[in-house]
């Protein structure tokens, strides 16, 4: 039963993960011009989409020097992925609203809007929200939050928390930014640490 559910759950996943990459891939067709670099691109977008899925079982396997680049490029293909999915959803929805409003200058469509702009655009927005996040996943931010509690304090009158959350341990997270992480959290000498949830 344990094996079922979880066959029917990849499935599902998988299922859900090629349509969105399809979509994406078929809007990015339709945006570039004729040129060798549409002739190249179903190449280079499927063969990065499928790094996830190989990955995957890569991951749970005997780790060489190719299933490491391999996972790497799947796991940072898949947020690139999710971030392009929603770009393309909103443009494709304003399109929709202006063909019906028409509240978007004509000249902005040809100049501003046309597809190779719209192209680079999600394709740049997608990789610079990537590249923020896997900076701000190494570097992660403190933040100091005071929290008054109407309450008589018997014997404690200061209690230090920390509360750690969006840690996603695996094989990007390893062992050594894990060790950054307690060593930061040491220095802060906490009372207490609270970890809030996405540790695995």
């Amino acid at each position: 039963m344990k094996h079922l559910t979880f066959l029917i759950f990849f499935i599902v996943f998988i299922g859900i993960y090629f349509l969105g990459n399809w979509y994406i891939f078929n809007r990015g067709m339709q945006a570039l011009p004729v040129g060798s670099f549409r002739a190249v691109f179903p190449w280079i977008f499927w063969i990065t989409a499928a790094t996830f899925v190989v990955g995957q079982f890569l991951e749970r396997g005997h780790f060489t020097y190719f299933s490491q680049v391999v996972t790497y490029i799947g796991s940072f293909w898949l947020v690139i992925a999710w971030y392009a999915l929603l770009l393309v959803i909103a443009i494709d929805l304003f399109r929709v609203a202006n063909h019906f409003l028409h509240f978007i200058p004509q000249a902005w469509v040809v100049c501003f809007l046309s597809g190779k702009i719209l192209f680079i655009g999600v394709s740049f927005v997608s990789l610079s929200l990537v590249t923020y996040g896997a900076i701000n996943a190494y570097i992660p931010k403190i933040r100091n939050v005071e929290i008054e509690i109407d309450k008589p304090a018997i014997t404690q009158k200061e209690i230090k928390i920390a509360l750690v959350s969006d840690i996603h341990m695996g094989f990007i997270i390893g062992n050594n930014r894990i060790k950054r992480l307690v060593n930061r959290l040491n220095g802060v000498k906490p009372d207490i640490v609270l970890l809030a949830g996405d540790l695995v």
